[in-house]
């Protein structure tokens, strides 16, 4: 098939989201990539876990329709992976509002030693979807801007792998660094999709990046009052007891921001120091460093176990003392504890 330059450089794009992401977590979940007017690119992603990948699927669709709408965004790539332990195949629905819509079939096979290979496209042109908008003689109103003070409300801090804010972009993202491979970001829940906060945005609202950020960290405070996610603690099989946040996107972002897991974790271990470790987007799990917990089979397996699941961040150590957090200052590993903290 014949693709427009505009087309081929969209799934070029796409191509690469797919290769780099695959390399570096192993795995795909729906989400799309977005130009903008400007021609920046830009992302969005639902946090429905992409095992119920049509819900994922449709909630991400939904966004898109209404950036096109608004005309927020001329072109866009939905990405979404059907794979199975050998063969995998990933859907590219590649659309701008110039050459209309064609989707491609990437047909992927398992190596024998670990990641995919690229054998195969099929393309199909399709009809309009998101950019199926109705032609009027009227003059056209002017763009709805994205990003208001009516949506302060709907703010939050997002845990994130590093490779994630790569790949987006750091001009396109308000990000902060907790370490090596783990950063935060702000975004806006949409709908159940969320779309990230811009640098741009902030003129919008007239707020900095501090003030946006203590508004999404009062955001994340009501959500965890109102019960969307949960912190507390939980006995491992042989017995060592451990601190986690789970329930939805917002937990690893509630259990390293809010003050609850780390009082918590104080006021049972009577200690002022521990690690965390934000596994997925749906779960962190934070412990003591004595000898006897970092000697533990349970709790290695815990994070092997949330490591393979939906979206995984990192396996990092994260160091949680009261203060910002920030990466663990000695060698992570799981086995007797070399120093300690001082």
């Amino acid at each position: 098939m014949n693709l427009t330059e505009h087309q081929q450089r969209l799934l070029d794009e796409a191509e690469n989201w797919v290769k780099r992401l695959l390399e570096t977590n192993g795995r795909l979940d729906v989400f799309a990539i977005t130009e903008l007017p400007s021609g920046k690119m830009s992302v969005v992603q639902s946090p429905i876990e992409s095992d119920d990948w049509e819900r994922a699927l449709k909630r991400t669709v939904a966004e898109l329709t209404g950036l096109a709408l608004r005309r927020e965004i001329i072109a866009s790539v939905v990405i979404t992976p059907i794979t199975d332990d050998s063969n995998g195949m990933v859907m590219l629905d590649v659309e701008n509002r110039e050459d209309g819509r064609v989707s491609v079939r990437l047909m992927l096979k398992k190596k024998m030693f670990g990641g995919w290979t690229l054998v195969d496209r099929k393309y199909e042109t399709q009809e309009r979807g998101i950019f199926k908008i109705q032609q009027s003689t009227q003059p056209s109103k002017p763009d709805v801007q994205s990003f208001t003070r009516d949506d302060l409300n709907l703010v939050y801090p997002y845990i994130v792998p590093k490779s994630w804010v790569d790949y987006a972009g750091k001009d396109a993202l308000l990000t902060w660094e907790f370490s090596e491979d783990v950063r935060m970001v702000l975004v806006v829940d949409r709908f159940g999709t969320v779309q990230n906060v811009r640098p741009q945005d902030l003129e919008e609202v007239n707020e900095t990046p501090d003030s946006l950020f203590e508004i999404a960290a009062q955001n994340l405070s009501n959500s965890f009052q109102q019960e969307e996610f949960e912190v507390g603690g939980a006995t491992l099989l042989d017995g060592r007891e451990i601190g986690y946040a789970r329930g939805n996107w917002m937990a690893p972002a509630g259990g390293l921001m809010l003050s609850v897991l780390y009082q918590g974790l104080q006021k049972q271990f009577k200690q002022d120091e521990f690690a965390a470790i934000a596994v997925n987007q749906q779960f962190l799990l934070a412990f003591p460093l004595d000898d006897g917990t970092l000697n533990s089979d349970s709790l290695r397996r815990a994070v092997d176990d949330e490591w393979r699941a939906t979206k995984p961040i990192s396996q990092s150590w994260l160091l949680l003392d009261g203060q910002w957090p920030r990466e663990y200052p000695y060698t992570p590993t799981f086995g007797p504890k070399k120093g300690g903290i001082h």
